[in-house]
């Protein structure tokens, strides 16, 4: 892409950031916990939970859509790298995004999130709902249809800890592991 064209896929990155969030298609319902919502004491529509737990929906969304927009590295502080990295994915006709959950962690360190708690306990909802803002980041930065049909999926690795498949217990199932060996 031209630098030009780069400027104005970032611009509408940008609006896309400031926006609010709410997302949820009728899809993705059976996520929601009815009762923990009002307990939170919200409405529906800004307070909406993963089922089961409190980890509110548009927290997350909103969260995961700046990490994905604003996160740079040490090595290249003006440029944010996951752009970077859907321009390659574009260029390549890559449909995978390697999520570097390393990266989520220094990222809630600085923002004072829980994202990377989120994808590791509760990978079976909150990697769907990843692929879904990366998704909707895609189409922006390309400026693509939503008719488009085009699926990102993404590919969490590099958790902080490993365990061995000897060490793994009952207590591991439904999170997201590392295993070695």
């Amino acid at each position: 892409r031209t630098p030009a064209e780069r400027a104005e896929a970032m611009m509408r990155l940008s609006a896309f950031l400031t926006a609010p969030s709410s997302f949820m298609p009728e899809s993705e319902a059976h996520l929601l916990d009815h009762e923990a919502t009002s307990q939170l004491g919200g409405t529906e529509v800004d307070q909406r939970v993963i089922w089961g737990t409190t980890v509110q929906i548009n927290q997350t969304w909103t969260h995961f859509k700046r990490f994905f927009i604003e996160f740079t590295t040490e090595e290249n502080p003006d440029d944010p790298l996951y752009p970077t990295i859907l321009e390659q994915m574009h260029s390549r006709g890559v449909n995978n995004l390697n999520l570097d959950c390393s990266n989520l962690s220094k990222w809630d360190e600085l923002e004072d999130t829980s994202l990377y708690r989120h994808i590791v306990n509760y990978p079976q909802e909150v990697v769907p709902l990843v692929d879904l803002v990366v998704n909707e980041i895609y189409r922006i930065s390309f400026n693509l249809d939503q008719d488009t049909p085009h699926v990102i999926q993404v590919r969490p690795f590099n958790l902080l800890s490993i365990k061995k498949m000897r060490d793994l217990n009952p207590i591991d199932i439904d999170k997201l592991i590392s295993v070695n060996g």
